[in-house]
Protein backbone atom coordinates (compact mmCIF):
# COMPACT_ATOMS: atom_id res chain seq x y z
CA UNK A 1 0.00 0.00 0.00
CA UNK A 2 3.00 2.14 0.54
CA UNK A 3 3.81 1.91 -3.05
CA UNK A 4 0.36 3.54 -3.91
CA UNK A 5 0.98 5.64 -1.98
CA UNK A 6 4.01 7.03 -3.46
CA UNK A 7 2.80 6.53 -6.83
CA UNK A 8 -0.17 8.95 -5.66
CA UNK A 9 2.30 11.44 -4.26
CA UNK A 10 3.53 11.89 -7.35
CA UNK A 11 0.49 11.95 -9.75
CA UNK A 12 -0.77 14.30 -7.20
CA UNK A 13 1.97 16.95 -7.70
CA UNK A 14 1.99 16.73 -10.85
CA UNK A 15 -1.69 17.08 -11.29
CA UNK A 16 -2.77 21.20 -12.39
CA UNK A 17 -4.54 23.59 -10.08
CA UNK A 18 -5.04 27.07 -9.77
CA UNK A 19 -5.88 28.75 -6.84
CA UNK A 20 -7.66 31.60 -8.10
CA UNK A 21 -10.35 29.04 -9.18
CA UNK A 22 -13.40 28.08 -7.14
CA UNK A 23 -12.91 24.27 -5.20
CA UNK A 24 -14.76 21.58 -6.87
CA UNK A 25 -17.04 20.30 -4.56
CA UNK A 26 -15.19 16.57 -4.63
CA UNK A 27 -11.88 18.34 -3.39
CA UNK A 28 -13.86 20.32 -0.78
CA UNK A 29 -15.69 17.18 0.44
CA UNK A 30 -12.03 15.54 0.98
CA UNK A 31 -10.74 18.53 2.66
CA UNK A 32 -13.63 18.43 5.08
CA UNK A 33 -13.25 14.67 5.29
CA UNK A 34 -12.65 13.29 9.06
CA UNK A 35 -11.59 9.75 10.33
CA UNK A 36 -15.28 8.23 12.01
CA UNK A 37 -15.04 6.76 15.19
CA UNK A 38 -14.05 2.85 15.38
CA UNK A 39 -17.86 1.65 16.56
CA UNK A 40 -16.10 -1.67 17.30
CA UNK A 41 -15.59 -2.44 20.95
CA UNK A 42 -13.47 -5.38 21.76
CA UNK A 43 -14.71 -8.24 23.97
CA UNK A 44 -13.57 -8.44 27.53
CA UNK A 45 -13.39 -11.71 29.61
CA UNK A 46 -14.08 -10.75 33.02
CA UNK A 47 -13.04 -13.46 36.15
CA UNK A 48 -10.50 -13.74 38.38
CA UNK A 49 -9.99 -17.46 38.80
CA UNK A 50 -7.13 -18.33 36.77
CA UNK A 51 -4.10 -17.14 34.64
CA UNK A 52 -3.97 -18.80 31.55
CA UNK A 53 -0.44 -18.53 30.00
CA UNK A 54 -1.66 -17.99 25.67
CA UNK A 55 -0.10 -19.42 22.76
CA UNK A 56 1.65 -16.24 22.36
CA UNK A 57 2.83 -15.69 25.40
CA UNK A 58 -0.23 -13.35 26.76
CA UNK A 59 -1.33 -14.08 30.28
CA UNK A 60 -5.12 -14.06 30.90
CA UNK A 61 -7.13 -14.28 34.05
CA UNK A 62 -10.43 -15.54 33.89
CA UNK A 63 -12.47 -18.43 35.09
CA UNK A 64 -12.54 -21.47 33.52
CA UNK A 65 -15.97 -21.80 32.61
CA UNK A 66 -16.85 -23.24 28.68
CA UNK A 67 -20.26 -21.29 28.73
CA UNK A 68 -18.44 -17.89 29.33
CA UNK A 69 -15.46 -18.94 26.45
CA UNK A 70 -17.91 -20.06 23.95
CA UNK A 71 -19.21 -16.63 24.34
CA UNK A 72 -16.59 -14.94 24.37
CA UNK A 73 -15.12 -16.59 20.96
CA UNK A 74 -18.35 -15.31 19.58
CA UNK A 75 -17.89 -11.76 20.93
CA UNK A 76 -14.70 -12.06 19.54
CA UNK A 77 -15.73 -13.25 15.93
CA UNK A 78 -18.24 -10.42 15.97
CA UNK A 79 -15.52 -8.24 16.57
CA UNK A 80 -13.23 -9.03 14.28
CA UNK A 81 -16.25 -9.38 11.59
CA UNK A 82 -16.97 -5.46 12.47
CA UNK A 83 -13.32 -4.27 12.44
CA UNK A 84 -13.11 -5.54 8.81
CA UNK A 85 -16.46 -3.82 7.79
CA UNK A 86 -14.82 -0.60 9.50
CA UNK A 87 -11.55 -0.64 7.62
CA UNK A 88 -13.08 -1.54 4.27
CA UNK A 89 -15.12 1.17 4.67
CA UNK A 90 -11.61 3.32 5.39
CA UNK A 91 -10.67 1.81 2.27
CA UNK A 92 -13.76 3.19 0.29
CA UNK A 93 -13.15 7.08 1.67
CA UNK A 94 -9.26 6.20 0.97
CA UNK A 95 -10.62 5.71 -2.90
CA UNK A 96 -12.49 8.82 -2.70
CA UNK A 97 -9.51 11.14 -1.34
CA UNK A 98 -7.66 9.72 -3.74
CA UNK A 99 -10.40 10.56 -7.25
CA UNK A 100 -10.84 13.76 -5.54
CA UNK A 101 -7.45 14.49 -7.26
CA UNK A 102 -8.26 14.22 -10.76
CA UNK A 103 -10.35 17.64 -10.17
CA UNK A 104 -7.17 19.68 -9.27
CA UNK A 105 -5.52 20.54 -6.28
CA UNK A 106 -2.89 23.04 -5.26
CA UNK A 107 0.20 22.25 -3.03
CA UNK A 108 -1.63 23.17 0.12
CA UNK A 109 -4.31 20.89 -0.32
CA UNK A 110 -2.54 18.14 -1.37
CA UNK A 111 -0.50 17.96 1.42
CA UNK A 112 -4.19 18.00 3.50
CA UNK A 113 -5.39 15.31 1.65
CA UNK A 114 -2.55 13.09 1.41
CA UNK A 115 -2.33 13.23 5.19
CA UNK A 116 -5.62 12.15 5.61
CA UNK A 117 -5.02 9.17 3.26
CA UNK A 118 -1.89 8.31 5.77
CA UNK A 119 -4.33 8.66 8.75
CA UNK A 120 -6.10 5.98 6.67
CA UNK A 121 -3.61 3.85 6.28
CA UNK A 122 -2.12 3.70 9.35
CA UNK A 123 -5.63 2.54 10.93
CA UNK A 124 -6.27 0.31 7.84
CA UNK A 125 -3.09 -1.42 8.82
CA UNK A 126 -3.45 -1.70 12.95
CA UNK A 127 -5.02 -4.90 13.83
CA UNK A 128 -7.60 -3.57 15.60
CA UNK A 129 -8.55 -0.25 13.55
CA UNK A 130 -7.47 2.26 15.86
CA UNK A 131 -5.70 5.32 15.68
CA UNK A 132 -3.14 5.17 18.62
CA UNK A 133 -2.56 1.50 17.67
CA UNK A 134 -0.94 2.78 14.61
CA UNK A 135 1.89 5.05 16.42
CA UNK A 136 -0.22 7.83 15.47
CA UNK A 137 -1.80 10.70 17.70
CA UNK A 138 -5.40 11.91 16.44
Amino acid sequence: MSRCLGILIVSLLTLPAAAEQSIHPKVQEALAWELPDNPCEPPDLKGAERDVLEADGAVRRFDVDTNKLTHYKLKTKRWRRCVMDYKQGLIDEFGKLKDSAQYGLTQEQANTILSKMATIQAVVESPTGQLEEAGEAP
